[in-house]
């Protein structure tokens, strides 16, 4: 056998009994020439597969029992050096690649001696022992270049390279990286070209030289994947996601940093692991996806802790404590800056200080601190003097700006803004600029320069758009919209102070329900790609029973269930945004259509019959625009939202007292009646009687918002009559939305889908599937057992009725896991999502199916959600845990008068008027409302 093979072999095997076999029967052969081989099988291989490089370590250490030569000693300790560094185990790798050289230099191989230090400058930089590093990188830069090895120098370049961009000092750094590069191209090394093209590019990305950064980006990604070396291509990938979200291009960031986390994972690197979690927090910072990226930074703090990284733990407590502040923690973000601070001093890292000063300086913004405001950004400045670091300046700047704008210095506010923003433009750091364009618009506000204002506010919002148009996950467009909003309403009270009443409520609409409204235009959902979906269905399985095991459990195994419940849950929720990453941005076309609402289509739907009330909110005010066919009007400051507030809790304490059974409490019922009308009554003279003059016609439709989505508009009381005896109602998420909505082909209803699963606390869905199946079209009917969500799924397109009567629960804790209850376990809001309906109405005869949490910009997140991103024109849904007898009269009465012919919106509401001729407590026939038509 020859050495060459004998090495592949002795790596290849994973079992050191059978190394040692190896070995002994080819005893001849082990000797130094074979320790050469193994070296050199790990040297080809750490780059791309750490695996092997482990196994040869191994190797190593085996063949040095066998053989005593000093040379392969030194051998194996240096491959296990380069192992460790594998592992994130870089005080043991600095350890053993010393152990190496010292024996390596005592039997006179000074130029291997040298040669171990290019591994170990990289072991010492992760450590942060940067003059440590320094010191070594120099020593062996010399002992190189006297033996005209200029590969090795090369190698010692990049390293060094690294080290001093870790202290920001970029200049530096692209000098040993430029002249390292010469030196791997005249040498024909690819891999450490790529390496030497990565740095390159990172180091023009620190300069703001975005253009040269991309091109070195491009040649380092090609060279890296035509040498094979993935840890490599993951490492470019995550610093052109870097690159990206600096440049505001966020589906191109979350793309590259998704496909380099998914390399590290399979490369099982923990410590390169860590650092693309890291980096996909940053993105998820960004997008406002917060509480993901605070779990983030809690577990890789710790991580980076464990495997003595410092300058990456001092980033990600920085990241950590910006988004603590962001959540109102101020106490905590300090505590996150000043460690964050203490380790870049550690460091001599100048501009790591001043990141972590600034975060400092944005808590005292906030806390009124001006003066310490001030003093914060003056010793930043200090900290960065010259070119270099540049891309902090704005974000320094905009400080003052604010200081002076808050402490009436308007003058000065001005120039500063107008700096911030020129500056911002240059270094191409669009949020920048939109947050300059917005404070200066602000400030114009303040000064009563209403035009400029307006001006300056608009561009804020095209920037905003502009961003976020690409995003193709609903998920992370509608966080990163809930975070920029202010703009919007800005600009709405400008106009409306000037009496522009049709663009204030165009500026309004245009920030809210914003990717449900995507959603419904480009039929845009979250499509898992196989290696996801398969991982996916498992979870989801796992997770069904569970659900079905809680729903059994006696009380000592729920907190364990409910643990185990909880976990599933963010990983699927995890994994569809991992999916949602790499599936590819939305063209800037597509997501700017959608941008606002079309008046005079608006109009034109609503006709002579409807009127539309669109709630606002501006500073804990309610306040109202009334749209008709023919005009539009608004209405300031009808109620507080802490009143309404106060109503509603006091109504659902009145309908709290009704679930002890209306049999028992029917000596009561008068009374009970007349106290809830008398909350009904309060809403009504808070949120309608302002409004009473300009209502016309027959339908009434609401756009609440906030508190509002939970009152039940249809049964307010106006001292003599409920609402629904006046006209018909309905409800939209916005103005839009509903339109849209509008816009889908209006169906007769030939077929029908009726699903019923009975459980104990709905015992008679059953009968009330019986009753329907009589009452509607071509009824498919699935009950029992049978009623699955894989029959549901295959039963549901293309059906034009869909009513599921089976029990459902709110999740206000998770409202994406807001559900169902079917045979097979739960269907949740992300599985209706997933379907494919073609429905002119889904009923959900069920509680509480109409509950949303009601994200920033009037995002509903619940069952509603999901079937109208499925598909549904229009939703029958309830607000409230319903009488399971009272449903099933008010579902019978529904589809009796929709086959004569009528819309479900009347049908809905005859059914209703039914109940209220028949004296019911509104408990009983209120809780269903419309979503839609």
């Amino acid at each position: 056998m020859r050495r060459a093979s004998l090495a592949k072999q002795l790596v290849s095997t994973a079992n050191g009994a059978e190394r040692k076999k190896l070995i002994i029967d080819n005893i001849a052969l082990a000797d130094l020439q074979l320790a050469e081989e193994i070296k050199k099988i790990c040297f080809a291989a750490w780059t791309h597969e750490p695996v092997t490089a482990q196994r040869a370590a191994r190797a190593l250490t085996s063949l040095r029992k066998f053989n005593g030569d000093p040379a392969i000693e030194a051998f194996a300790h240096w491959i296990n050096g380069i192992s460790e560094i594998t592992t994130g185990r870089f005080e043991n790798a600095v350890d053993s690649l010393d152990r190496s050289a010292a024996i390596l230099s005592k039997i006179d191989r000074r130029r291997d001696a040298a040669q171990t230090q290019v591994s170990k400058l990289l072991a010492l930089a992760m450590l942060g022992r940067y003059d440590d590093a320094i010191e070594t990188g120099r020593a062996a830069l010399r002992i190189f270049e006297s033996y005209g090895d200029a590969l090795a120098a090369g190698k010692i370049e990049m390293n060094l390279s690294n080290i001093v961009s870790r202290r920001g000092l970029e200049r530096e750094a692209e000098k040993y990286c430029l002249s390292a590069r010469r030196r791997f191209i005249k040498a024909g090394e690819r891999s450490w070209q790529a390496m030497a093209e990565n740095g390159l590019a990172n180091t023009y990305t620190e300069l703001n030289d975005f253009q040269r950064a991309e091109r070195f980006y491009a040649k380092a990604l090609k060279t890296a994947a035509s040498a094979g070396m993935l840890v490599t291509e993951a490492e470019i990938e995550a610093s052109m996601g870097n690159l990206a979200l600096l440049r505001g291009r966020y589906g191109d960031a979350l793309r590259f940093l998704e496909l380099s986390r998914r390399k590290y994972e399979t490369l099982d690197m923990p410590h390169q692991s860590a650092i693309a979690d890291l980096e996909i927090a940053g993105i998820y910072s960004e997008l406002n996806l917060i509480s993901e990226a605070l779990e983030i930074y809690e577990r890789v703090c710790s991580s980076f802790r464990r495997l003595g990284l410092k300058a990456e733990e001092a980033r990600a407590r920085y990241n950590y404590g910006r988004d603590l502040a962001a959540t109102g923690s101020a106490a905590k973000a300090r505590r996150q800056f000043e460690r964050a601070l203490g380790l870049y001093r550690a460091e001599k890292n100048r501009s790591g200080q001043a990141l972590a000063m600034l975060g400092q300086a944005r808590i005292a913004l906030d806390g009124g601190a001006y003066s310490l405001v001030t003093t914060l950004t003056s010793a930043i400045r200090e900290l960065l003097p010259g070119r270099e670091n540049i891309r902090m300046t704005p974000a320094v700047v905009l400080l003052d700006g604010e200081v002076f704008r808050r402490s009436a210095m308007f003058a000065d506010a001005q120039s500063t803004f107008e700096t911030v923003l020129r500056d911002a433009r240059k270094l191409q750091q669009p949020d920048s600029v939109q947050r300059a364009l917005h404070s200066l618009g602000k400030l114009a506000a303040d000064g009563g320069d209403q035009m400029t204002a307006i001006t300056y506010l608009k561009k804020a919002i095209r920037e905003i758009e502009r961003l976020r148009a690409p995003l193709a996950s609903e998920e992370f467009s509608m966080a990163f919209l809930a975070s920029r909003l202010e703009p919007y309403d800005d600009l709405a009270r400008l106009y409306l102070d000037d009496g522009k009443v049709s663009r204030a409520f165009k500026t309004i609409e245009s920030g809210r329900a914003r990717a449900l409204l995507d959603a419904l235009v480009d039929d845009n959902r979250d499509n898992a790609d196989n290696e996801f979906a398969v991982e996916l269905v498992r979870l989801r399985a796992e997770l069904n029973a569970y659900y079905k095991r809680f729903d059994r459990a006696k009380d000592g195994e729920l907190s364990n269930l409910q643990a185990a419940i909880r976990q599933r849950e963010a990983k699927i929720a995890q994994l569809s945004r991992q999916a949602a990453s790499v599936s590819g941005s939305r063209s800037v076309t597509r997501g700017s259509s959608n941008h606002g609402v079309d008046l005079k289509q608006l109009q034109k739907q609503l006709g002579k019959a409807k009127v539309l009330l669109e709630y606002v909110v501006f500073d804990g005010r309610v306040s109202a625009f009334v749209i008709g066919g023919n005009a539009i009007r608004f209405v300031r400051d009808i109620a507080a939202v802490n009143e309404i507030s106060a109503d509603l809790d006091a109504l659902h304490f009145q309908f709290g007292t009704m679930r002890y059974g209306a049999a028992r409490m029917e000596r009561f019922r008068s009374e009970m009646k007349s106290r809830t009308d008398r909350c009904l009554g309060r809403l009504y003279d808070r949120l309608v009687r302002p409004l009473e003059k300009y209502l016309a016609g027959d339908s009434l439709v609401f756009v609440p918002v906030g508190a509002l989505n939970y009152v039940p508009f249809h049964a307010l009381h106006d001292g003599e009559r409920y609402l629904v005896e006046r006209f018909e109602t309905s409800s939209a998420p916005s103005s839009a939305v509903w339109g849209k909505l509008q816009e889908r082909e209006v169906k007769t209803i030939r077929t029908s889908l009726l699903v019923g699963f009975a459980d104990e606390r709905i015992p008679l869905v059953e009968n009330e599937i019986r009753e329907i199946a009589s009452l509607v079209p071509r009824a498919k009917v699935l009950t029992g057992e049978a009623a699955t969500l894989a029959e549901f799924s295959k039963r549901a397109f293309g059906r034009d009725l869909i009513h599921l009567a089976c029990h459902g629960q709110f999740r206000a804790d998770n409202p994406m896991f807001s559900s169902l209850h079917l045979a097979d376990g739960w269907i949740t809001v992300r599985d209706i999502c997933r379907q494919r309906l073609s429905a002119e109405l889904v009923t959900l005869s069920a509680c509480e199916t109409g509950l949303n949490k009601v994200f920033a910009g009037e995002e509903i997140l619940g069952l509603a959600r999901g079937f109208l991103t499925a598909g549904a024109a229009s939703l029958i849904v309830s607000l409230w845990a319903v009488n399971d007898a009272a449903a099933g009269e008010i579902m019978k009465d529904l589809y009796s008068h929709m086959q004569r012919g009528h819309s479900a919106t009347t049908s809905l509401r005859y059914a209703q008027l039914r109940s209220v001729g028949r004296g019911e407590h509104p408990f009983l026939w209120a809780p269903f409302v419309m979503i839609g038509r």
